[in-house]
């Protein structure tokens, strides 16, 4: 049975927080690169720490630094450590069925960088809402091939839509079709969008995903010059995969 690393999970804490001195920071990037399970571990407690950051929470904090001063940081840790041991609990559940009973997803040197994450598009068009919401339930499910084919039926009458183009190029990645992933993100060239980062990076790994490292390369080294820490973490990463 699996058990909780206190040290690990510790760590990767002070990391968010930015409590790392240089050092421990380096090393601890650089095992980053190497450990895709500590990367999963890093998004998951990215994605606790978004939950316990919701005003509810907040609020409930604030009431126990009232109620007891004295033991707020014993009491809030300790709400901290039933958040996080249960979205463990749950995230391994999925992650399971991801590595032992999921869809294939992107492979090479790509798969451990590639997250298709969870599409949640509630901008639903009156005529064309059904094929959306499909492509949705079927993108959530891991079924990106039958979700790509319903998002790009809905892209033929929302043409614009950014944020499904976006979900279409991932599910095209998901299920491997790289040559189409570059075909649907053609449509952002020349076009001024909020989402030319994960543009630049989706079509970075779909070349990459086709073996075009070469071309895939300015576009790593754009994401890294961006300024942007968790662009260039993972730029930096797909570059040491492929190289």
């Amino acid at each position: 049975m699996a058990t909780y690393d206190n040290e690990k999970h510790d760590k990767i804490e002070r990391y968010l927080a930015g409590d790392l001195d240089a050092g421990q920071r380096k090393s601890f990037e650089e095992n980053l690169h190497k450990d895709k399970s500590l990367r999963r571990d890093l998004q998951l407690h990215k994605a606790v720490d978004a939950t316990l950051a919701d005003e509810k929470e907040t609020a409930l904090e604030k009431t126990l630094q009232g109620m007891r001063p004295a033991a707020k940081v014993r009491r809030i840790s300790r709400l901290r450590s039933i958040a996080a041991a249960l979205a463990f609990l749950i995230a391994g559940y999925f992650m399971y069925n991801l590595i032992f009973g999921g869809p294939a997803e992107a492979d090479g040197p790509i798969a451990a960088w590639f997250e298709a994450g969870n599409m949640d598009v509630t901008e639903l068009s009156a005529e064309s809402d059904l094929l959306l919401s499909e492509g949705q339930d079927a993108y959530n499910a891991g079924k990106f091939s039958e979700a790509l084919n319903k998002l790009e039926a809905y892209l033929q009458q929302e043409p614009t839509h950014e944020s499904v183009r976006i979900f279409a190029s991932r599910a095209a990645i998901a299920d491997q079709q790289y040559e189409k992933a570059l075909s649907l993100l053609t449509w952002f060239e020349g076009k001024s969008s909020l989402n030319i980062q994960e543009v630049t990076w989706l079509n970075a790994l779909a070349l990459s995903g086709l073996d075009r490292n070469e071309e895939a390369r300015p576009l790593l080294d754009a994401l890294k010059s961006t300024g942007d820490d968790e662009w260039k973490y993972k730029a930096d990463g797909l570059y040491n995969a492929i190289y």
